[in-house]
């Protein structure tokens, strides 16, 4: 019987670590902000010099106001983090965002897990 119940716990260890990696993937350098509908990211690099992204406003009708933040994490812990000011998004635009000061370390950053967004500012008009 103790044979067995070592290929369960075997087993079931196994199960919930396949299941588990979807939730570790990568960060993407384009992608959804989760809350932040309709502005989206895209271009997200990390450089010495500090973080570039560019912020895209998929409405076509309406202009956003948008303020955040976003934090690079590494086995769910924050290694770095960088800070959008306010800015104001007209329908379609594209605004770059260069040379963002990066709080942190930058290298962990750049090996991230996973993105973690904080919204400050989101006003639709």
């Amino acid at each position: 019987m103790g044979v067995i119940s070592v290929k369960k716990i075997i087993a079931a260890i196994l199960l919930i670590t396949i299941m588990a990696v979807p939730a570790f993937a990568k960060f993407s350098s384009k992608g959804a902000i989760p809350g932040g509908e309709p502005v989206e990211y895209r271009g997200l690099v990390i450089r010495d010099t500090g973080a570039s992204i560019v912020l895209i406003n998929r409405s076509e009708t309406q202009r956003v106001t948008f303020s955040g933040a976003v934090s690079f994490l590494v086995a769910r812990k924050e290694v770095a983090d960088f800070f959008i000011e306010k800015v104001t998004l007209e329908p379609l635009e594209q605004l770059p965002l260069e040379k963002l000061y990066v709080k942190g370390d930058a290298k962990a950053a750049k090996k991230a897990e996973q993105l973690r967004w904080t919204i400050y500012t989101l006003e639709k008009k």
